[in-house]
């Protein structure tokens, strides 16, 4: 025997069945809001950062290694700390840059011809 239809109840599965699309409807909304606002985070900070430039392809090493072989193997200059002091009075440097004492008279050629 078929059961009788109460259409308060039918009005209202159909009302809460309305209000459930509609607040799946707005959070999908909100998810692509949401999505949106976070995309455009990102590329926000992607241009305000800074990036470390791309690495060097290896031909274009091989070919720096083949023009310039000798790099890196070069002796270093001593630094200020390593280089002998002189106990003597006044120093200066001479024309090749190494140091030489001032008070020392062999070390001026002084030539005053008229």
């Amino acid at each position: 025997m078929p059961q009788p239809i109460d259409p308060q109840s039918e009005l209202g599965r159909v009302a809460a069945a309305e209000r459930v699309q509609q607040m799946m409807e707005r959070a999908a909304q909100l998810a692509q809001l949401r999505q949106r606002d976070d995309a455009a985070d990102d590329t926000v900070r992607q241009q305000e950062q800074t990036h470390q430039p791309e690495q060097k392809q290896e031909k274009v090493d091989q070919e720096l290694q083949r023009r310039n072989p000798y790099v890196g193997l070069r002796k270093k200059k001593k630094k200020d700390d390593e280089r002998e002091e002189t106990p003597r009075g006044h120093s200066g440097y001479n024309a090749r840059q190494k140091p030489e004492d001032a008070d020392d008279p062999e070390n001026h050629d002084l030539d005053i011809t008229l």
